[in-house]
């Protein structure tokens, strides 16, 4: 059976859903304006009723028109292309472990958004390097029909840097990672002033033996440390300063143990945890070691706002604002999207837990 016809007016179809889609996003059809009537369509473009129906039916499918009774069709007020951003997870499993929280307190922040901004959308993926995956035909389909105003990698892309996700121009894209790569911007958090902020918040409760516990340390974050304490004209030791991995949370008690030692000649008496996963852990090894808050150690615990971590103590909490970095994200890809400069690579300052809270007015 000879199905060239139907072929044919699939091939129409699609082109015409293309030259309609493509006329929304070049803002031949700006947000709210009516769509051009079918009679007008087929007078345009010479397809029939038929098929203007179907790509038409696509596009609502797809976000980008309404139809309003007799009133018409018309372009929503908020299409995807201009108000839809990606936010692309690394595949659970693969370099995420310890990440969790920071990932929560991220999907977190962008349901916040959505609320005080019910015109954004988000579309969320989980991608590794496979182009196999489900979640890379969908973004990679979402990309090919304008679906999204851009891409935000909660992470360094660079298992992608082979593939359409990162080569295919004209996508505005920018990523939460300490430098700039495939001219994609980074947005990135500024760890010297996190850093400075915890140990000048000990020195200014009276403490001056400072120690440091991180999940993944560079010799960046201990030399930042060690500046920060002599700059303070407090003291600390290489002893003193431990990396503890997340996949070896079980481990705090000996840790602690280490550290806190009552028989040892001195001992920390301000504590900076770096790292929001292990905070819950290390500070249930103090409690079960005995050692008390303010009496022997103040303790300052890293938080990806507004997801305060968790803590079997009073803790001074400081971090970076999710919310910010994402909307700071959001800024570099309307940027691109208006053809204006945009900084290949951002920092965000760090805020205390009693900061946020004045920000939110609690």
């Amino acid at each position: 059976m000879d199905n060239k016809p139907s072929k044919l007016r699939a091939t129409k179809q699609q082109e015409l859903l293309a030259t309609l889609r493509g006329e929304i996003v070049q803002g031949v059809f700006a947000a709210g304006d009516r769509m051009p009537t079918r009679v007008e369509l087929e007078e345009r473009l010479g397809v029939s009723w038929f098929t203007i129906q179907q790509a038409f039916d696509a596009l609502r499918r797809e976000g980008f028109i309404r139809t309003d009774g007799r009133r018409g069709t018309f372009v929503v007020e908020a299409p995807p292309h201009l108000h839809r951003y990606a936010l692309i997870f690394p595949l659970h499993g693969e370099g995420t472990q310890g990440q969790s929280r920071f990932y929560e307190a991220f999907a977190n922040a962008a349901e916040q958004i959505q609320q005080k901004m019910p015109h954004i959308d988000w579309a969320f993926f989980n991608l590794h390097d496979r182009t196999d995956e489900k979640d890379y035909s969908e973004l990679l389909k979402q990309i090919n029909t304008h679906r999204l105003a851009g891409l935000i990698f909660v992470m360094s892309p660079y298992r992608l840097n082979q593939t359409p996700i990162i080569q295919l121009p004209g996508v505005s894209r920018v990523m939460i990672a300490s430098q700039s790569s495939n001219n994609i911007p980074a947005i990135w958090m500024d760890y010297q002033a996190l850093i400075e902020k915890a140990v000048r918040h000990l020195v200014d409760s009276g403490r001056s033996k400072l120690a440091l516990i991180m999940a993944r340390m560079t010799p960046d974050h201990i030399r930042m440390f060690k500046d920060a304490v002599t700059q303070q004209g407090a003291q600390t030791t290489d002893a003193w300063i431990q990396m503890l991995h997340e996949s070896h949370r079980a481990m705090a008690g000996n840790l602690i143990e280490l550290l806190m030692n009552p028989n040892q000649h001195q001992r920390p008496d301000g504590m900076i945890i770096l790292d929001d996963n292990l905070v819950e852990h290390v500070t249930i090894a103090m409690m079960d070691a005995g050692l008390r808050v303010k009496e022997d150690l103040d303790i300052v615990a890293y938080s990806n706002f507004p997801l305060p971590a968790l803590s079997a103590f009073p803790v001074h909490r400081v971090g970076f604002d999710s919310r910010q970095l994402l909307e700071k994200c959001m800024a570099a890809i309307d940027s691109q999207n208006a053809n204006q400069p945009c900084e290949s690579r951002t920092l965000i300052k760090p805020v205390s837990e009693s900061e946020i809270q004045d920000t939110l007015g609690l």
